[in-house]
This record gives structure tokens, sequence and C-alpha cells, in this order.
């Protein structure tokens, strides 16, 4: 699964030929020509980030998996970042030259321009495939089937490993840079644990907007204490994966993505909002999070009816209220909620009676420090 499902483009159908007529070379050599030059490779400045994702088990021991990624290239006009950092209030907030670097290392990301009709080559084991054009917002995506006999050789060479699947894009001969990507390989049956993002492993402040925006572009990302800690050792249980899932925009995804992996945080897949600045998905970072929400985690939970799933979040949004809903539409499959307290409520607080109204007891709780959360899901 991937943060926007671009549909790719349907395959051009040749007209039916007689039985034994042939294409003569120049005509195959000129269809080649021009599809090359339809889709034009990665110019030098030009980037790919590829988003974590998903593979999961299909028919005959076979897996899907997602690739999903965007090409780009960095905005060079210099007067965007410091009229975006006034844009967003944030002038007074920079105490020297260090957070002036850092708010532009992350306001890169939103100040770039996105490549369309761009042709992405991933090598993907001993497979070399392409992915569908790039989308007008630069981004690309497709399902790749492996079967078992290419899983077994991804293992062997490396490429897979710990549930981890490792590719990367194609480049030119001379093109030494290196984009990679990963997907994490999910079974039918195991533990999934659906975890919020800010206020739940980082530490964002989301119900003070200053502070909030102080913590995403101005501040080193923080984890929130022992958060990294309790899903470490959830992961180290057999069949247990991680589905990271934030209402905060795509473009935060390289560093939030760099951020789990420096604080230790177990591999997962990355769901966040589309927005783009100059299209309609611009007001999809204004809408409710408990739409959002709800609009990936019941598509995910469906697609996986023999895992049973463990949600974690923080009352400091929706989180109660968009759990307690997937609770009460899939009762089989959800184990545990917990909800780290950022409100100063308790359990027996109003709010929570009304969300988690008849949900069995035993599966809700609400904590303030992560030693709270259990050594184990089983």
């Amino acid at each position: 699964m991937s943060m926007n499902n671009h549909s790719a483009a349907p395959a051009r159908v040749a007209p039916a030929r007689p039985a034994g007529q042939r294409v003569p070379a120049i005509v195959a050599l000129l269809v080649s020509l021009s599809a090359t030059a339809a889709t034009p490779a990665l110019k030098p400045g030009e980037q790919v980030f590829f988003f974590p994702t998903i593979a999961r088990p299909v028919t005959n021991g076979a897996w899907e998996v997602r690739i999903h990624g965007w090409a780009f290239e960095y905005e060079r006009r210099p007067l965007g970042v410091p009229v975006l950092r006034k844009s967003l209030g944030l002038d007074d907030e920079m105490d020297g030259d260090a957070d002036k670097a850092l708010f532009a290392t992350r306001a890169r990301w939103f100040l770039t321009d996105n490549e369309r009709g761009k042709r992405v080559t991933v090598q993907l084991g001993e497979r070399q495939v392409p992915m569908p054009v790039s989308q007008p917002n630069g981004h690309f995506s497709t399902n790749v089937l492996l079967s078992v006999p290419e899983l077994a050789r991804l293992r062997d060479s490396g490429a897979l490993a710990n549930n981890v699947l490792h590719f990367r894009a194609v480049l030119g001969p001379k093109d030494t840079r290196d984009f990679a990507g990963t997907a994490v390989l999910v079974g039918a049956s195991g533990i999934t644990v659906v975890s919020d993002i800010d206020d739940t492993i980082k530490v964002t402040e989301v119900r003070d907007r200053k502070a909030t925006l102080r913590n995403t572009f101005a501040r080193p990302f923080r984890a929130v204490d022992g958060m990294a800690a309790a899903y470490e050792r959830w992961g180290r249980e057999a069949g247990v994966a991680f589905h990271y899932v934030s209402a905060s925009p795509w473009q935060l995804a390289p560093g939030l993505t760099e951020f789990a992996r420096s604080n230790s945080f177990p591999a997962g897949t990355w769901h966040l909002k589309a927005f783009r600045w100059n299209d309609e998905s611009f007001f999809n970072l204004f809408q409710s999070p408990e739409a959002y929400k709800l609009g990936v985690l019941e598509p995910l939970v469906g697609q996986f009816p023999g895992r049973t799933f463990v949600f974690v979040g923080d009352s400091g949004e929706k989180d109660p209220e968009i759990y307690a809903t997937l609770a009460r539409k899939f009762p089989g499959q959800t184990a545990r909620i917990f909800i780290r307290d950022v409100t100063g409520e308790s359990a027996d607080a109003p709010r929570y009676k009304d969300a988690f109204g008849g949900i069995p007891r035993g599966k809700w709780s609400v904590f303030t420090n992560a030693v709270e959360l259990p050594a184990t899901l089983r």
C-alpha cells in the first residue's frame, strides 16, 4: 500500500494482424524510439524518492509488491525558502544559522518541481521493471508479482532480509547516484501494529499550532520517550508488521523515514496525505484526520482478513474515535487499542466512555508512559 494510489495509464493494444505476419524491423525501431522520446530518463538535477510500501501474498505462493516513487527536482530559486518561512510565521523561531539550515532542508521538499512524464526503471533482483510514467505531481506506482523462485533468489542475494525487500532505480551508465527503496513483506496471518506518528512516536505538540510548525520545520525530530524500545520489542515477535499513519503531508516522508531509522523504530510502510500547492489536493491538508485515516485504514484491515490489529495513537486529535470505529467494524480483527494521553484525560473521562461505548474494556487502554505498554502482543 502507498500514500497515493495513482493508476497507471492503460496499455495500448496493437491492432490484430494475420498470423505469421511480422512487423518490419524499421517500424519496431521507430516505435521504440518514439516511446523513449515520450518518456525521457532523469536529468542530472532530477531525483527519485521511493516511499516505503507493502508486499503481500497472492496466489500460488507469489507475492505482490507495491512500488511507489516520486520524481522531482529541488526548487532552484533562492527566495522560496525565506518566503515560506515568513508565511508560516517562523522567522522569530530561528535561533541561528543552524535552525535556518534545518528549515531549508525540510522546506525544500515542499518547494520542488514535480517531474511529470518521466519513466523510471527499477532493479528488482534479476529483473528490471519499467514503472508507469510519472503523473503531474511526479508520482508513479505499480504492483509487481514475484514468483516463489524469484523470492528465493532475492533471499539468497541479500536483497530480501528480515522481511524487507530492497530495490533501486536503474540510471544511465555514467550516473552514479543511488535511489533505493524498500517494501515490507506482510504475511496473510500475524499481528499488524498501526501507529499514529505525531505525539505518538514523535513529539509534535499538535494542539499548539506554533509549536507544531516549530517541531515540524525548525527543530530536530524528537522521539517520544520509550516508544522505539516498545515497538522494537514487539517487532522481534514472529509475524508482526508495522504501518505508520499520519494526516501530515507526504512531503515529510523523507525526514520521517530517516527519523524512524535513526531512532530504531521497526521498518514499516508509511501512509501520509497527498498535498500539492497548486491543485485540489491542497485542500486535503485541511481534511478531517478522522475521514482521512479511516479512508486509509479500513481498506488496509480489509485487505488482511487473517491478521489481527493493534492500534496505537494519542488523545491529541481523533485517534480514540477512529480506532473505536474500526473496532466496531472489525471486532474479530481488533486485538488492542493503546492511546497515549497528551490531554490529561483519564480512561474514565466522558470522551473515552463515548468513544469506546460497547467495546470490551480489555481491548483498549490509556497510557502516559511507554513503560505501561505490554512487553508482548501475544
